[in-house]
């Protein structure tokens, strides 16, 4: 994961929430044992394109790296092990007339601008 050391304007995708609900997480453990049993929220979303505004400080995860495939199962909202649907991003609330959208983007290729490795301290 890096960190962006400077802003820039960048077009991508952000995520719409098109539908959001409460679920009973099914995964190979069935969660019978858990009480009250394991839930998750349960996104539908479509993409759309967007100019985004990164600033300093911003994390940027590249896919061109070892387990891409594990970034993507945690960074798509639509699938049940998803950061978003466990709660580990802050979710918009819902209703009203307002799109509801998510605070994750995808960008189309590299940053053109500085990073660093994020150290986690």
């Amino acid at each position: 994961m890096l960190v962006l050391s400077g802003a820039l304007d960048v077009d991508g995708e952000r995520y719409r929430i098109t539908r959001a609900q409460e679920a009973r997480k099914d995964d190979v453990r069935r969660n019978e044992e858990d009480t009250p049993p394991a839930s998750i929220v349960q996104l539908a979303t479509e993409t759309e394109p967007a100019r985004i505004a990164a600033h300093a400080g911003d994390f940027y995860v590249p896919l061109d790296q070892p387990l891409a495939n594990v970034i993507a199962a945690a960074l798509e909202p639509d699938t049940q092990s998803s950061f978003a649907a466990n709660r580990l991003l802050t979710l918009p609330p819902g209703g009203g007339d307002a799109p509801a959208y998510l605070p994750l983007y995808r960008l189309p290729g590299a940053l053109a601008v500085p990073t660093v490795v994020w150290d986690g301290a």
